[in-house]
């Protein structure tokens, strides 16, 4: 199972579609995703391409930062409330080997830097080249499509800097989400030592979700 405190994927859709990307530098993009269980969000996975028909291995006109939102969902498969938002102006980007027709194709790591902790339930991530909020940069920085479809398709909004008004463009787009479990107690235990010794252990507890968590501990002689 997994365990507290160990980053896991909490979404994944990694099928990628070679052909379609679509453009997160004069729009904001936005996906769905589905959580099972409570969680603490890290980060996101993303797979992006510059159009700039050349393999050098970098996303060419790209700004170095990434703007990023978290929505809930508004029961009608759109972005509802805005819950964080923020920008990693240091993403980790991996060049995957793979060309569209028109340019390189990068994983783009992201970092949310803040605590996102989150229920089960349906969000979504929305991604803008720059910081969140901001206006088009001149970029052309595009997000790749997936192959595969999950939940609700993705949508866009041409007004990148207050995306308010999102329209579905029919595709998903290639993203991962990583996170920890929430630890969640639904049991006590306790344990003594008998005083005037020395002894020192670790109590590993499990409860009925996938989850553990260690206690450590000892007495003192005298």
């Amino acid at each position: 199972g997994a365990y507290a405190g160990v980053l896991v994927l909490v979404h994944d859709q990694s099928d990628i579609n070679l052909s379609v990307s679509n453009t997160i530098s004069d729009f904001a993009i936005a996906n769905d995703f589905t959580l099972n269980d409570s969680f603490t969000l890290q980060g996101a996975t993303l797979f992006l391409t510059d159009n700039a028909f050349n393999d050098n291995g970098t996303l060419d006109n790209f700004s170095g930062t990434l703007g990023w939102a978290i929505y809930a969902d508004n029961g009608s498969g759109l972005p509802g409330t805005l819950l964080f938002s923020g920008q990693d102006a240091a993403p980790v980007l991996t060049d995957t080997g793979q060309q569209t027709s028109s340019g390189d194709i990068m994983q783009a790591g992201i970092s949310f830097g803040t605590t996102i902790q989150l229920d089960a339930g349906i969000y979504w991530l929305a991604v803008h080249e720059g910081n969140w909020g901001s206006a088009f940069d001149g970029s052309n920085i595009n997000w790749m499509q997936s192959s595969a479809s999950l939940g609700a398709n993705g949508v866009d909004e041409a007004n990148e800097a207050n995306p308010v008004n999102w329209f579905d463009f029919g595709a998903d787009n290639v993203f991962t989400v990583e996170g920890n479990y929430v630890p969640l107690i639904t049991s006590s235990a306790s344990f003594s030592l008998d005083e005037n010794t020395t002894a020192a252990g670790t109590v590993v507890v499990f409860d009925a979700d996938p989850r553990s968590f260690a206690i450590t501990g000892g007495a003192d002689s005298g």
